[in-house]
C-alpha cells in the first residue's frame, strides 16, 4: 500500500513538472517570438535610414560633380 502512494505521488510529480515545462516553452516561445518582431522592425528601419543617407550622398556627389564641371567649363586655364 506505500509503494503505490509513492508511486501516486511520483506520477503527480511528474505530471507537476511536465506542466511547468510546458509553461515555460510557451513563455520562452512567446518571448522569442516577440524578440523577431521587434528586430525585424528595427531592420527595416535601419535599411530606410541607410538608403535615405545613400540617396542623400548620391545627390550630394552628383551636385558636386555638375558644380566642379560648370566650374571648369566657366574657368578653363586657371
Amino acid at each position: 500500500m506505500l509503494a503505490k502512494k509513492w508511486l501516486e505521488r511520483a506520477d503527480a510529480a511528474n505530471d507537476a513538472i511536465g506542466a511547468r515545462l510546458a509553461d515555460a516553452t510557451g513563455a520562452l516561445a512567446s518571448t522569442w517570438s516577440d524578440a523577431r518582431h521587434a528586430l525585424e522592425r528595427q531592420r527595416a528601419a535601419g535599411l530606410r535610414s541607410a538608403r535615405a543617407f545613400g540617396g542623400d550622398v548620391l545627390g550630394q556627389a552628383r551636385r558636386a560633380g555638375t558644380s566642379t564641371r560648370d566650374l571648369i567649363a566657366e574657368r578653363p586655364l586657371e
